[in-house]
């Protein structure tokens, strides 16, 4: 599992869709405070557009995913809201993932992402003007269109409707969710009720990065430390008891799981819900492009800014 030990090392980190969050050795510019504590999970992109311009007709518009990104901004929210994100089908008794299709996903067409306000998310590092207190997303947006307008000026104060132009990304924020409920949709839809195994997953190219978050959060439960009473495998053994959901039965030579009339060619099928904990994070990539109006004063050209937005869990 690949080790994160700055938010600076977060901006170029492609290796793999899932990390350890283990910040010891911060960059000078990092803004250190964080609830990331776990594992980061890279599961969805969004491609939004802006429709206010500054006063002298700077567009920029076409928010989309980016591998790598300039800046990590970081947001909170409590576990329990992605509870309901992901389960697991299984159809054995020795709840492991030996065979790949051994264990199948499902994504539930709730979408916790609908109360997340994204525009009050503080940048972690890659800031564009560290000297400010306010460190808020739209800020660090508009103070990077000044910056590329005046060739290194950034500071939004240029602009006579500042105000008007933070406002305008805040107000996407509604955006951002119905983005993010179509693919959250479309994950629905693919999975079903009776979900997919990791072979179809990947094969389908729905989403890649999703899949092999979700089977590594499925990974981390099952090899977590039974001593551990309030980490992630006694969490799914208590939903596995408590709110897990039978949806019919098949053969096999497996004890089924929750069964109360095991029989040696009886395996029970159930959907248990798979959790983040608190620590965990779960990242979402977003661009900001230059509308078509670009350059829109003189030949200083407004250049491209990615965030990787951390929805840390609390």
């Amino acid at each position: 599992m690949t080790s994160i030990t700055s938010f600076e090392s977060i901006l170029t980190q492609q290796n793999t869709s899932a990390y350890l969050a283990n910040f010891t050795g911060t960059a000078s510019e990092d803004n250190v405070a964080s609830n990331v504590n776990g594992y980061i999970f890279d599961m969805f992109a969004s491609d939004v557009s802006m429709t206010v311009d500054p006063s002298f007709a700077i567009a920029v518009a076409d928010y989309q995913g980016h591998p790598e990104v300039d800046a990590i901004a970081e947001v909170s929210y409590p576990a329990s809201t992605f509870d309901d994100l992901i389960s697991v089908i299984l159809d054995s008794a020795d709840i492991c993932d030996n065979d790949i299709s051994d264990v199948k996903f499902s994504v539930n067409s709730v979408n916790p992402f609908s109360n997340i306000v994204f525009s009050n998310s503080a940048i972690k590092n890659g800031s564009e003007n560290i000297t400010y207190l306010d460190q808020s997303l739209p800020s660090d947006m508009v103070r990077h269109i000044a910056k590329d307008v005046t060739g290194g000026y950034a500071v939004a104060d240029i602009f006579t409707n500042e105000s008007e132009l933070r406002n305008g990304i805040v107000a996407l924020d509604a955006e951002l969710a119905q983005d993010i409920s179509g693919e959250i949709d479309a994950l629905n839809s693919f999975t079903t009720e009776s979900g997919v195994d990791m072979a179809t997953a990947l094969a389908s190219n729905t989403n890649d990065l999703f899949f092999t978050s979700a089977h590594t959060l499925f990974q981390l439960t099952m090899s977590a430390s039974v001593s551990d009473v309030s980490g992630r495998w006694h969490q799914f053994l208590d939903d596995l008891s408590n709110n897990s959901t039978v949806l019919g039965s098949g053969t096999g030579t497996d004890a089924a799981v929750g069964a109360t009339d095991v029989s040696s060619d009886h395996v029970e099928i159930v959907k248990v819900p798979l959790k983040f904990l608190p620590g965990d994070a779960i990242a979402i990539r977003v661009q900001y492009d230059p509308g078509a109006n670009n350059p829109p004063l003189g030949s200083n050209v407004i250049t491209p800014r990615s965030y990787k937005l951390l929805v840390s869990l609390t």
